[in-house]
């Protein structure tokens, strides 16, 4: 019988084709199986599904379709391991334990969030307003708006290289969205393996690099590199960013800014919006409601 090895794991939502993935240790994009046989792991899940759903439809008056549970439950058991599996998967019908809580949102959380009511849309001439969606925010992308982004936070970060920038990016755009029903720059994030990222990143740091209000600065350590840094002359006050966009983004430094890479890494795949989502698919800026740290809800009060 094939086992899974112990240095191996498996992506959350790839293809049943992807290759599995080798790395050294436990790592943020999945959780060791340890030395189960994969077709045992298989078999319980498909059991531990069968008591959920029907625990759902029970307790909860909620008909799940079988293969949705099944694999809300595979990201689970990649998130807490197959403990979670044992006595047919008791640990996700106990109201007390985080397991249950992380599958109920997985399960009966997308659904509530699809019937959301919309947003009220900011306040444009309705012309231009089929181009926003819950995958920009509700705003058209403004290419300015994000390349002062970028800036701004290559001023206050302490080191920005491009895997960095993106999670930046993100938090960024869903916190503001927390608290103004909208983006800040209208940009797509898609799930991809090391978190949500804007897939034009590379064209935009380009640009602002031939524009010359970027440089790379070399930086030592474990991992030796690049990062982005300001022009020489640019301050602040430059900046065509409003004071709420502005704040927002010294919220989102003073917020994570202190973690590694691989620590931004790992808590953007603990975000229910990247669990939620489809692999390479945009990330919907409504589940920025269950983002793991919220701003202040007067944070962006009294800016004048």
């Amino acid at each position: 019988m094939e086992l899974l090895p112990e240095c191996l794991y498996i992506l959350p939502n790839h293809h049943p084709h992807d290759e599995l993935v080798s790395i050294s240790g436990p790592g943020p994009v999945g959780v060791r199986m340890d030395s189960y046989p994969i077709a045992t792991i298989k078999i319980k899940i498909d059991a531990v599904a069968k008591e959920v759903r029907r625990f759902y439809k029970a307790e909860k008056d909620v008909v799940l379709p079988i293969a949705q549970v099944r694999e809300r439950i595979r990201l689970v058991v990649h998130k807490y391991g197959v403990s979670v599996l044992e006595n047919n998967g008791e640990a996700l019908k106990m109201t007390n334990r985080p397991e249950y809580d992380v599958l109920r949102e997985m399960l009966v959380g997308a659904e509530r969030r699809k019937s959301v009511k919309t947003p009220e849309k900011p306040s444009q001439q309705e012309l231009f307003i089929e181009n926003m969606t819950e995958y920009n925010g509700y705003v058209n992308f403004c290419r300015e708006t994000l390349e002062a982004m970028v800036v701004y936070l290559a001023y206050r970060s302490k080191k920005v290289v491009p895997t960095r920038l993106n999670k930046l990016l993100f938090y960024a755009d869903f916190s503001y969205y927390t608290l103004r029903g909208r983006g800040m720059s209208g940009a797509e994030y898609t799930k991809l393996t090391h978190g949500p990222i804007f897939s034009g990143y590379k064209e935009l740091i380009g640009r602002l690099q031939t524009k010359r209000k970027i440089r790379t600065k070399d930086f030592d350590g474990k991992r030796p590199g690049k990062s982005l840094r300001p022009s020489k002359i640019y301050s602040p006050s430059q900046s065509i960013l409003g004071k709420d966009k502005l704040r927002m983004l010294d919220w989102v430094i003073e917020t994570y800014d202190h973690l590694t890479t691989k620590e931004l890494i790992d808590i953007s795949h603990r975000e229910t919006g990247y669990w939620d989502t489809h692999w390479k698919q945009p990330i919907d800026y409504r589940s920025a409601e269950y983002l793991e740290i919220k701003p202040p809800k007067d944070l962006l009060n009294n800016l004048e």
